[in-house]
């Protein structure tokens, strides 16, 4: 069984087998994680890359340079601009799917990264793993 993930517009969808969809998430403050999300972080699953496929649309990418200094390759829909999933240069067998485009739960954070990005007024989570930087 495959789980279906969907842009905001539904133009891109991915899917994950099932076993293959992570028990955890990671809760990512650095600075492109903010602006491609719009938020103060982004939830990431993390999964092996050659796992998820692409079942409708084509992804349109760009590259950034992130806090590492690694380059980031950003993939999003190019229509609605929701990122899909997140690749480093170096550990390219490792995708970072962005939990927003599931629609089933997502599961927990066990870290949070960046946090020297943190907002003063985050609250802290209980029993998760804080890293201030990669």
């Amino acid at each position: 069984m495959s789980l279906l993930g969907s842009c905001n517009c539904e133009s891109i969808q991915v899917s994950v087998a099932a076993t293959d969809f992570p028990a955890s998430s990671v809760l990512c403050h650095c600075t492109n994680c903010r602006k491609a999300g719009g938020s103060t972080y982004s939830t990431n699953l993390v999964v092996p890359t050659a796992k998820i496929r692409v079942e409708k649309g084509s992804l349109k990418q760009t590259k950034t340079k992130g806090d590492s200094g690694a380059w980031a390759l950003r993939n999003f829909c190019g229509d609605c601009g929701s990122p899909v999933y997140t690749i480093i240069e170096g550990k390219e067998d490792t995708a970072y799917l962005k939990g927003a485009i599931w629609t089933r739960k997502i599961p927990p954070p066990f870290a949070e990264i960046y946090t020297k990005n943190k907002e003063g007024w985050e609250p802290e989570l209980q029993g998760v793993a804080m890293v201030e930087s990669q």
